[in-house]
């Protein structure tokens, strides 16, 4: 009969080989080589417990049985870890993790069972300032923001998977939607909520079909908010050449884009396994330009009388059709003005019936979009 010592040996040997296939992209021989490790650790778990059962082997143990479990998605056999776990002589702390276990578990089999695949990439949104306490703050500094965020990470998807920009996402909205799971984790003076990601397994073309896929995103993502925090717009043309999805991009990390003063900086960071990205958003909101033009552009505005005009009122009217919405002034008098592509559903929707500053360009009697803002 093996030993406590040589089951557990053999369990990290499987472990290995299992790293190393997901290295090489052998998803099916990683996942048969985590079962295997698992079996070892739990024989070693379950021989320890006849043997001696003496702490902290015991602990470490079935630590290590739960995280093999975990990883192989042997969801039902974790469960019975947890429960043994909590009939046993552990400390308080350990206890209290076990409990943690099983909600995770719970979660992992919810969704096992709408046959969603977590991704194993994060990103983690941290924001720092003087409206930010410790682990807390005003619900739309945040909320407003991660589904700025949310946006941008499906518009770049949709740009590599080489899809037309259409105002309206054309995808699933139900796989959309399930795409991501917030996870709050509070930093003492900051605010932090991580971004997870997954594929739809029941879906014919999943948005994230691989966790490669989800990397190409992430890292395209944070490139491009590091070419606009440094102002580097030029590089930002040869990094997302079509001109919707660029302008997309833009207007939606200006509205993401620190305030300056509730919002101080906003730090992205995305991590998978070992390696991480840092970023440091800190490009104030003051400072974004939608429709960046240059001194040209502005010869070219004198030339054809065009004039820089602001508008106050009520968001009366959206045509996604003719790309035209109607704000309604004091005066009771519509406007009409003509919404470049790309800020149509992402930029403009979200202010329908508010009262909202807008700035367009006036040519004669045509009123084109430049920004828009909440008053």
């Amino acid at each position: 009969m093996e030993t406590v010592k040589e089951l557990h040996d053999r369990a990290m040997e499987f472990n290995e080989k299992a790293i190393f296939s997901l290295k090489d992209k052998d998803k099916t021989a990683s996942d048969e080589f985590l079962e295997k490790a698992f079996e070892m650790e739990k024989r070693a778990f379950s021989q320890f417990l006849k043997e001696s059962g003496k702490e902290p082997t015991r602990s470490i143990l079935l630590k290590s049985a739960l995280n093999l479990a975990m990883q192989a998605k042997l969801y039902d056999e974790a469960e019975k870890l947890c429960g043994l776990g909590l009939t046993l002589n552990l400390s308080p702390k350990f206890k209290s993790s076990l409990k943690q276990s099983l909600q995770d578990i719970s979660f992992r089999q919810y969704l096992a069972i709408r046959s969603f695949q977590l991704d194993p990439n994060e990103l983690q949104i941290s924001l720092s300032g003087s409206g930010v306490g410790n682990g807390i703050i005003h619900y739309h500094e945040v909320f407003d923001r991660i589904e700025k965020v949310r946006r941008l990470v499906f518009r770049t998807a949709h740009r590599i998977k080489k899809l037309p920009y259409r105002e309206k996402l054309h995808t699933s909205n139900k796989s959309d939607e399930f795409a991501c799971s917030l996870i709050a984790q509070p930093v003492p003076g900051s605010f932090s909520v991580t971004l997870r990601f997954g594929a739809d397994l029941s879906h014919k073309n999943p948005l994230f079909p691989d966790f490669d896929t989800t990397s190409r995103v992430i890292d395209d993502l944070l490139q491009n908010i590091e070419l606009i925090n440094s102002d580097q717009i030029k590089a930002l043309e040869s990094s997302i050449p079509d001109e919707a999805y660029r302008v997309n991009f833009l207007a939606l990390a200006g509205k993401m884009a620190p305030d300056g003063e509730s919002v101080k900086s906003m730090n992205l960071v995305s991590s998978r396994g070992d390696a991480s990205r840092f970023i440091e958003f800190t490009k104030p909101q003051a400072q974004f330009r939608i429709l960046p033009g240059t001194d040209e552009d502005s010869d070219k505005k004198k030339e054809m009388s065009e004039e820089m005009i602001t508008l106050i009122g009520s968001l009366s009217y959206a045509d996604a059709d003719k790309d035209t919405i109607k704000v309604t002034d004091e005066d009771r008098k519509k406007h009409s003005v003509t919404v470049p592509k790309g800020l149509l559903t992402d930029i403009v929707k979200p202010y329908f019936k508010d009262t909202v500053e807008i700035q367009a360009i006036k040519k004669g009697k045509k009123l084109t979009l430049q920004d828009i803002n909440p008053v």
